[in-house]
Parts: structure tokens; sequence; C-alpha cells
């Protein structure tokens, strides 16, 4: 019943039982007005047939405005929270209908019953202008998500806590050799996987390592691979601006992603050099040596007291000099019958240079000289353990089209 016909329904009952109040107060105060000469019997009967009637018709029309403004109640209703990283409200009930507006994760939502079960796969909300909107009940839950599992506002993504980056977009040209490291610090590389050893790795994070790094969309230039260790190399051969997703995933399936682009240029012709330097300096030249040594540290022996492994430690040296924006890198390839990953296994580049992403780069401050060191420690069963190692310096600053390297083989006896 609508209120505009309860409130008619009200207002008769109102007029009758007034009209019989006041005909039961004549009644009672002046009867000869009503019935001419009334017997006392007569008189007891009109009196009840009118209170009677005021008593209904009181009584009818307070039953009335009970139906027409119902005493307010709580009407059940039930909370959901959007666990997905975002749900787009759409017009009708349908992944065809149009987006009228986006929830943020965690954002709660009340339903009353009705309102949350009309449809199967969809919940009905009502905004603030009268305005109805569905939300698909797969992007809902019942319980927020936890502040650990909040999806990234950024395009990068985290499954079982895993957080990579972020990166800014890699900028190369063509022609030229590059390595990049997304595995930090480069030390915690180990063979084909990052953060082989407890706590080693700072980026990633989370999860359970190892971690192995994956090009799960998109495409990288050619003449560029990504080893699973995280190490992006080669020498780019086209140009263009190349979108993939990086992915660093553990050992029981989580992951962590981002969105990244490799920017290739054509190579510069001609070297333009800054006003205030117009010839290279001693402290713009490039420069690079490099010695090494191998010496044996221990003996791994077996329960029955047989040397079943060596451990030694490699030593790489020398000095490197150049502009601001200069920095060394380099690449190690060991060769044994068996290469074992026990927990003191490791390498690490040290100089006086600012480390950047598993290079010493020089930056603005540091000295044009610095003597550099890699130690590699590992070990071997019979035989012998060769070891070559490049080390090279360039130059990302004014001076980029600088490149100087070197190489190096020692044996370990």
């Amino acid at each position: 019943m609508d209120n505009d016909t309860a409130s008619i329904i009200v207002s008769v009952f109102v007029s009758l039982s007034t009209v019989s109040f006041l005909l039961l107060a004549v009644g009672l105060f002046k009867p000869s007005f009503v019935i001419h000469r009334p017997s006392l019997q007569t008189r007891k009967g009109v009196f009840l047939v009118w209170g009677l009637s005021a008593i209904f018709l009181t009584g009818g029309g307070l039953l009335v405005a009970g139906i027409a403004e119902p005493t307010a109640e709580t009407s059940p209703t039930s909370t959901y929270y959007v666990g997905a990283k975002s749900a787009n409200v759409r017009e009708c009930p349908s992944t065809s209908c149009k987006i009228i507006d986006s929830l943020s994760q965690n954002t709660p939502l009340a339903f009353p019953g009705d309102l949350f079960d009309r449809y199967p796969d969809w919940a009905e909300i009502t905004f603030p202008n009268g305005q109805l909107g569905y939300v698909s009940k797969t992007t809902l839950s019942e319980k927020p998500v936890p502040e650990s599992r909040l999806a990234p506002t950024d395009d990068s993504s985290s499954v079982g806590g895993i957080t990579i980056g972020p990166w800014n977009d890699i900028q190369i040209t063509t022609g030229q050799s590059y390595e990049f490291h997304f595995c930090e610090p480069s030390s915690a590389i180990s063979g084909t996987t990052c953060g082989g050893l407890a706590d080693t790795a700072t980026d990633p994070k989370g999860g359970t390592p190892p971690y192995s790094f994956v090009k799960k969309s998109g495409f990288l230039p050619p003449g560029m691979a990504l080893e699973l260790n995280g190490t992006l190399r080669g020498s780019p051969t086209e140009t263009g601006t190349y979108n993939f997703r990086l992915c660093a995933k553990d050992l029981y399936g989580g992951e962590g992603c981002q969105n990244l682009a490799v920017v290739v240029k054509e190579k510069e012709t001609t070297e333009v050099l800054p006003p205030q330097e117009t010839t290279l300096s001693a402290d713009t030249a490039l420069g690079i040596t490099i010695s090494g040594t191998c010496r044996l540290t221990k003996d791994e022996v077996n329960q029955d007291g047989d040397v079943v492994a060596h451990w030694y430690t490699v030593e790489f040296g020398g000095m490197a000099s150049g502009p601001v924006g200069s920095y060394i890198s380099y690449q190690s390839q060991k060769t044994m019958f068996e290469q074992y990953g026990y927990a003191d296994s490791w390498q690490k580049l040290e100089s006086s240079w600012t480390p950047d992403r598993g290079t010493e780069k020089r930056g603005v401050g540091d000295p044009s000289t610095t003597a550099w060191k890699y130690t590699l420690n590992n070990g071997y069963s019979g035989g012998s353990a060769t070891n070559y190692f490049r080390i090279w310096i360039k130059n990302s600053g004014p001076f980029g089209g600088l490149f100087v390297e070197k190489e190096l083989r020692v044996d370990c006896p």
C-alpha cells in the first residue's frame, strides 16, 4: 500500500471515529437529542453500539497508520569488499554492458539480501544519486584483503608477496654491447638463478628464493636475450621501442612483475663533446688494467677422509679511470669438472666508485681513477679449474662512445 492511499484511509477512519465519539457524548449528556423518550434498555444498546464503533474506527485508523508508516527496523545486510585490484561497475548485469564506474580494492559494499541475491552472478548497488549499477560477484570478497597482499597501484603485480623493481625504461643504442642485472646485487646471481643463497638478494624481495626471471609477454630488441638469473645482455641491432613484461618467479609459483620498455636509438656517427671539454684529458680518458690470481682455501673431505673437492678463491683486480658516467662491468666463466653450490659460494665486484645495478659507476664527486677488485669463491672436484674473466669500462655520459675491454684467464691447480 502506498503512502497516499494509506493517508486517505486514515483520514476517513479518523473522521468516522470523531463522529462516533460526538454521538456517544451527546447520547450520554442529552439522550433526548438522539432518541425521543428512550427506554433505559434502548439507551444502553445505543451507547454500546456507539462505543464499539468508536473503538473499532480508532483502532482501524491506528492500524492503517502503522501499515503506512511501519516502525523503523534494521533490515539484515551483508557487507562485502572488492577483493580484486579493481571492480568495474556496469549499467546492467552483463559483461557486454557499459562500464559506468570503477571501485578500488577493499572498497566496502553493504547489500540488503535481495539486492545481493537478485542475480546469480551480479550484485546490485545504488549510488547516492539513485543510479543503479552492477558488480560481478567474482570481484567481491567477504573479508578485506590484508595490507601485505594488496595489489600494487602501478602497472606492477605481485603473487605470493614477491616484488621487483621498480626500474626505469632502458635507453640503449645500436651496435654496442650491454649488460643489465635485474638481480640485485649481482653477487646474488648463482648460476641460472638469483638469490640461491638465503637473504643475498635485495631485489627481488619476498616469496621463497631462489628466483628465476622470465619475459611473460612482449618483445626484446633483436640481438638481446634475458637469462633466467635476471641478466639482460646483448647488442641491439634494430632501433625502436620494445615493450615487455618482466616477472620473477620463486620455488612455489609466486611471482612479481613489472612492465618495462627498452628504447633502442641509432648509434651516433659523430661524437658530441661538452663545451667545457673539447679533447680527452687525463680526467676523461678511459683506461683499465687487470691481473689475477687463484689460491686454494680448503679441501672438502667426506666421511671416509677422502678429499672430494677443492675450494679456491680467485681474485682479479686492477685500476680503472674515466669521466663521470663511466662504469665498470664484467663477465666471468668457470670451467671445472663439477661446480659446487654451497653456502659460501659467492662473487663480488668492488671499487671506490658508486655501486649501480651490479656495476661500479663513477658519480659526481668520485675520483677519476679507482682500484677495482673482483673476488670469486667456489669449489671443484678433480683435475683443475679454469676461470675466464672479461672486464670492461664504458661511459654512459658525454663520452658514451668510449669503450675499453680486457680479458684474463686464470688456472687453479
